[in-house]
C-alpha cells in the first residue's frame, strides 16, 4: 500500500525524491544528466550507505530496537527529554562528540559522523563512486562532477526520453 504524501509546509524550500531504476545503465544515465521540475534543474546522485545511528541514545553502531542506553535528545544531547520535546533555540550538542560540541547528534558535520563515513568508504569503496560501476571505465570514477545547487535553469525545448524505470 502506497504511503499518502504529506503536504509540504508553506515555508518549505527543499525536498527530495528517491528514484529506483531497473538496471545500472539507466541509473548512471540519470546520474550523468539531470531532471527538470518546475523550471529547476535537479541533479541526481547515487544513494550512499551512511553510518547507523540510534535515534534513542544517539550513538552510532546500532538501532533503537537493539539499544541498551538511556534516551538522549538528538538536538541538545539532554537525557531529560526526547528530541520531540526539545525547547526551541536550544544550543546544539552531540552525544558522540561530547559536551564541548556545537552541533546536534544528527549533524552531517559531526566529526564522529565524518569519521564513520570515512570508515565505511574504506570498507565499501563503491560509496566513493558517483556512478554504479559497470564495464565502462568512466563508471568507476571517484571524483564526482560539480553540481550547482539551487540554480534555476530554463526548461529544455525537447525533453529527452527518460530511461525506463520500475517500482
Amino acid at each position: 500500500m502506497a504511503e499518502t504524501p504529506r503536504l509540504p509546509h508553506t515555508a518549505q524550500s527543499v525536498a527530495s525524491i528517491k528514484l529506483s531504476c531497473s538496471n545500472v545503465t539507466d541509473a548512471n544515465t540519470l546520474i550523468q544528466g539531470c531532471i527538470f521540475m518546475a523550471g529547476h534543474r535537479i541533479a541526481i546522485r547515487k544513494d550512499l550507505q551512511e553510518p547507523i545511528r540510534c535515534n534513542h541514545c544517539q550513538l552510532y553502531g546500532h538501532i533503537r530496537g537493539a539499544c541498551k542506553g538511556a534516551e538522549h535528545c538528538a538536538t541538545c544531547a539532554n537525557p531529560l527529554h526526547p528530541t520531540t520535546n526539545c525547547p526551541p533555540n536550544t544550543c546544539p550538542c552531540c552525544v558522540s562528540c561530547g559536551p564541548d560540541s556545537t552541533h546536534a547528534s544528527l549533524s552531517h558535520n559531526s566529526p564522529a559522523f565524518k569519521k564513520r563515513c570515512a570508515d565505511l568508504e574504506t570498507r565499501f569503496p563503491k560509496n566513493t563512486m558517483p556512478y554504479f560501476p559497470t564495464g565502462k571505465s568512466w563508471s568507476r570514477a571517484v571524483n564526482p562532477p560539480q553540481i550547482i545547487h539551487g540554480a534555476t535553469y530554463p526548461l529544455p525545448q525537447a525533453a529527452p526520453q527518460p530511461p525506463s524505470m520500475s517500482r
